[in-house]
């Protein structure tokens, strides 16, 4: 925990069960890297390349991961609460049975609404605001944002085809 790895070169090896709480990854190119059941709560990963790395059972608790890339990244039952992904580019990752409670996806690129669908309690994340460039803030817009979770929920073509369980997020 508390690493600093900042702009590391740890493309594609094995970093399983590992523990990165509090740690600096910003810049980090963890492609292709095996990053299962890991712990990054806290941690800021902030334009990492995380392209094809397998994410699964991931502590993603409070994490800062804006800019960074997700191309064809596995998070299946990932935990993403609190999470910063602000102008991510999300294009074909996985998110099934994600807990995505407050997470932000502001400005989110290549996310669609049948990977938003297949996660459990997408309807309480962040998807709608603006992200402020002279304050570098994100600044959410609470009406948008309920209009595009009442959208989602009418967005019949996008339902997966069987729902997602959602029980292992529940207390």
């Amino acid at each position: 925990s508390r690493a600093n790895l900042s702009r590391a070169n740890l493309s594609r090896a094995n970093l399983s069960r590992a523990n990165f709480t509090d740690a600096a990854l910003d810049s980090a190119d963890l492609s292709l890297t095996k990053l299962s059941s890991v712990n990054l709560t806290r941690a800021n990963l902030t334009r990492a390349d995380l392209t094809s790395a397998d994410l699964t059972d991931a502590d993603l608790i409070s994490v800062n991961l804006s800019s960074a890339d997700f191309f064809a990244t596995d998070l299946t039952r990932a935990n993403l609460t609190h999470t910063n992904l602000t102008r991510a580019d999300l294009g074909v990752a996985k998110l099934t049975r994600a807990n995505l409670t407050s997470t932000n996806f502001i400005e989110a690129k290549n996310l669609t609404n049948a990977q938003v669908k297949s996660a459990c309690f997408w309807d309480k994340a962040i998807y709608k605001g603006r992200f402020d460039k002279q304050k570098y803030e994100v600044i959410f817009d609470e009406k948008a944002n309920q209009a595009f979770i009442a959208q989602l929920k009418q967005d019949k073509t996008s339902n997966p085809e069987v729902k997602p369980d959602c029980s292992m997020w529940k207390k």
